[in-house]
């Protein structure tokens, strides 16, 4: 039947993307609907890819299946996927080109490669995915390579789905410039490890700017980070690791929870660094803050047992474990 991926005993190349796909075990345990099929190709249009992507998710819909996409960048305009999509192992892409979004309202099943792409928006809907991983959208993660666009755009689908982000361990990702999650609710970003005691297999989130701020949340609700080895690249500086901030004019700030981590400052240079900073610019809203089990360690190279040293805490009602 047309658009019924199948098993297929060609060869996997990278010429014949529809043997590419039908040759993934997984297809064995669910009727999957392959784009190619209903004419998706890495050389069309955009417009062209949103038709066929569309077609090919009515007729799963119809079959109460779902799509598939092969190995390959499929490059799409704004579409809704309403029904389950798997990706091929590797680098099987969907890009949104800047002004487009595709929306994803059901399961997504993907390996560990690169499989979003573009400047458009990806949404997810969190009754349906619970885990998002930065290698989605193409990290190099190897600790030398600056990160910031991909992480940038993996951070912004966490944010807006609520879905938990999660750093593999051993991930070692450079960002070189601010991210700036927006009106941030119930965002995580995490691994299942504790990060103290310079651990060689937490992941690390290593800046590589010149002074600066990795992130700076404004205005959030439930922040949470844990298991993660923040730490500033040497001959770098930089300013603050988390900045919780607030909006001055309506008085609200953000909440926020830090567990199991370790910031490293030892090789930078900036005296005036603080590893978290808690802005005073929300005074009267600043709440509800806890940093528990966490490791500072700071540019003399002594690690602080008070961590009032390491944090600027301009608001109230927060709680601060070392």
């Amino acid at each position: 039947t047309k658009g019924i991926t199948k098993l297929s005993l060609a060869a996997v190349v990278a010429t014949n993307p529809i043997a590419v796909g039908d040759n993934d075990p997984r297809l064995s345990t669910q009727l999957l609907f392959n784009i190619y099929n209903y004419g998706a190709r890495t050389t069309n249009t955009a417009a062209q890819n949103s038709t066929a992507i569309a077609a090919a998710v009515t007729a799963a819909a119809l079959a109460g299946a779902g799509i598939y996409v092969p190995v390959g960048t499929f490059v799409t305009n704004s579409v809704t996927i309403s029904v389950p999509i798997q990706f091929a192992d590797g680098a099987s892409i969907l890009s949104a080109p800047s002004g487009q979004t595709i929306t994803y309202t059901k399961s997504v099943t993907a390996n560990l490669s690169q499989h979003f792409a573009g400047l458009g928006t990806h949404v997810f809907s969190t009754k349906n995915l619970t885990i998002l991983y930065p290698q989605y959208w193409g990290i190099a993660n190897d600790g030398t390579t600056v990160d910031t666009v991909p992480f940038t755009a993996f951070v912004a689908a966490v944010n807006s789905s609520h879905a938990v982000g999660y750093l593999t361990p051993n991930s070692r990702i450079l960002i070189g410039s601010t991210i700036s999650p927006v009106l941030a609710r119930g965002f995580t970003l995490q691994c299942d490890i504790d990060a103290r005691n310079f651990n060689p297999n937490a992941p690390q989130l290593i800046w590589n700017g010149t002074l600066g701020t990795m992130f700076d949340f404004e205005i959030g609700q439930q922040v949470q980070t844990e298991g993660i080895y923040f730490k500033c690249a040497s001959t770098k500086t930089i300013d603050t690791f988390i900045k919780f901030d607030g909006d001055p004019a309506a008085q609200i700030g953000t909440q926020g929870t830090i567990r199991y981590c370790s910031f490293d400052a030892i090789e930078q240079s900036n005296a005036n660094a603080k590893l978290i900073s808690i802005s005073p610019t929300a005074l009267q809203n600043h709440e509800n803050y806890y940093i528990g089990y966490c490791d500072f360690y700071c540019s003399n190279g002594i690690r602080g047992t008070a961590v009032g040293t390491a944090i600027y805490n301009g608001g109230n009602n927060g709680q601060a474990k070392h």
